[in-house]
């Protein structure tokens, strides 16, 4: 955070709105690293279509982040007019636009695409972007209200902002689990108790602001939404939990269920897909889950299955598709980095250990492990 802070102040980079044709070209490269060299998804489509809804004849616009030393941009975020794809079933699905009054989508902006170079996510050119596009879509589209379908472990960075949950997480056609969230641009007080960044942002634009979209807001019993995700506590004991941190300290624990997230799952979900890129791991808590190759099932997956242990590992695609299965099934997903927040030498040997015999007896089986985990996974001193 202090570097962060840091960079804000030094002015180490500039947002701008993107109107040259090379600048285009260098946001598209970026988005295209991101999503499908990266994560590996949405393999032989553009780097500009959204694999829930179709973004052609899309109306929308581009801002960059560029380092001011070196010049190079590094960063950018593609906005869509609400109104231009109101049109389309799936995107009322995905952002519940079907919550907002037609009179309103005029002022509605969809943040469908947002890429950071790898190695420039733990500096301040995310805020600077995140911030720039805020003001220029208030101040120069005459946006009221922002929409955002966000991953569940990105749900608590989205509510720093002051975005909030219209509805529950669900889980998309092409596979993961996404959250719809909406940000009230003029919602002064909201932001200034959530200490959002975008605050000084809001409060350099003139007043009187227009407030049609707070006052909608405002009226809605029942918003914000469950979202059915929840930042899992670190101290928490769960059964499940047992096989992932045997061996671990309270210390080793804590670093590796720090950013954990709980998501409810619903019957037919594709939590993942087989093939994708995404490498973290999940816990199946309580429930049951399929794991499919191609459209044969090849295990049925209960409580205490670690999933994406391959992926995580090997860094190879997912393996198979996991498929929910009964009413109640509840993921605790952790991503790739978890494994490298467990610090102490002993830890993450003995995470190295479990993620290892847990390998082992897959490969042995040549499947996935679907009878009660061996005891030899166990240490119920370290599962507290």
């Amino acid at each position: 955070m202090a570097r962060i802070g840091l960079d804000d102040l030094s002015g180490r980079f500039e947002a701008f709105v993107v109107h040259e044709r090379s600048d285009l070209a260098a946001c598209v490269e970026i988005i295209e690293s991101v999503r499908r060299w990266e994560l590996r998804r949405v393999a032989g489509r553009t780097a500009l279509e959204t694999s829930g809804f179709s973004e052609e004849g899309a109306d929308a616009i581009m801002l960059a982040v560029r380092e001011r030393w070196s010049g190079r941009i590094v960063g950018c975020v593609r906005g869509i007019f609400a109104r231009s794809v109101a049109h389309q079933p799936q995107v009322h699905h995905e952002y519940r636009l079907d919550l907002v009054p037609p009179e309103l989508i005029e002022y509605t902006g969809i943040a469908a695409r947002m890429a950071i170079m790898p190695q420039m996510r733990k500096t301040g050119a995310s805020l600077v972007l995140t911030r720039a596009f805020f003001e220029h879509s208030i101040r120069d589209c005459g946006m009221m209200l922002f929409c955002v379908s966000c991953e569940p472990a990105l749900l608590s960075m989205y509510q720093r902002m002051g975005y909030r949950a219209v509805g529950r997480a669900w889980a998309k056609p092409s596979g993961g689990y996404r959250v719809p969230t909406l940000l009230v641009g003029h919602d002064e007080e909201h932001l200034a108790r959530v200490r959002s960044p975008l605050l000084p942002a809001l409060r350099r634009l003139p007043r009187p602001w227009p407030d049609a979209g707070l006052r909608w807001f405002r009226a809605q019993p029942d918003l914000p939404a469950e979202s059915g995700v929840r930042r899992w506590e670190p101290r928490y004991d769960h059964r499940a939990l047992s096989v992932l941190t045997a061996g671990l300290s309270a210390a080793g624990r804590r670093g590796l269920l720090e950013h954990a997230v709980e998501v409810e799952g619903q019957p037919g979900d594709l939590a993942f897909r087989e093939g994708d890129g995404v490498r973290g791991l999940a816990v199946v808590l309580e429930g049951e889950v399929s794991a499919l190759r191609g459209d044969r099932a090849v295990a049925r997956l209960g409580a205490g299955e670690v999933i994406g242990v391959a992926s995580a590992v090997l860094g190879q695609a997912r393996q198979a598709s996991i498929v929910v299965e009964r009413p109640g099934t509840r993921l605790l997903l952790l991503s790739r980095s978890a494994i490298e927040r467990v610090r102490g030498a002993n830890d993450r040997t003995a995470l190295w250990q479990t993620l290892a015999q847990i390998l082992a007896w897959r490969a042995v089986h040549e499947r996935p492990c679907v009878e009660p985990v061996p005891e030899v996974f166990h240490d119920s001193d370290s599962a507290a």
